[in-house]
């Protein structure tokens, strides 16, 4: 489990000033977010932690960054911000997860 090690890797982020915070969208500075992995859902998932994401089978998220292999960082298309689980959803080759798994 994430202890202090995601909050000291954006605290040391902020201190580089290599990327910045636009419209709660974390973006390099030259505004290009292309780079940043697209992923669905697979299951729904309650947040445990003020700094993590819930999810709903289906959402579509942006990968900012994965601290681990276990939990990464992204953003929601509503714009909430937070870690996840990464088993939890798909990579970007299929964005469509299936609607049976959806309804269980």
């Amino acid at each position: 489990m994430l202890l202090c090690q995601p909050r000291q890797w954006i605290q040391k982020k902020e201190k580089l000033g290599t990327e910045a915070k636009i419209t709660g969208i974390e973006v390099n500075s030259d505004g290009d977010t292309s780079h940043y992995e697209m992923v669905v859902a697979l299951y729904d998932y309650v947040a445990r932690r003020s700094d993590e994401i819930a999810l709903k089978c289906g959402d579509r998220l942006q990968v900012l960054y994965k601290d681990t292999v276990d939990w990464w960082f992204g953003i929601g298309t509503d714009g909430t911000q937070g870690y996840f689980p990464a088993n939890y959803v798909s990579g970007s080759g299929n964005l469509s997860p299936p609607v049976a798994l959806c309804m269980s």
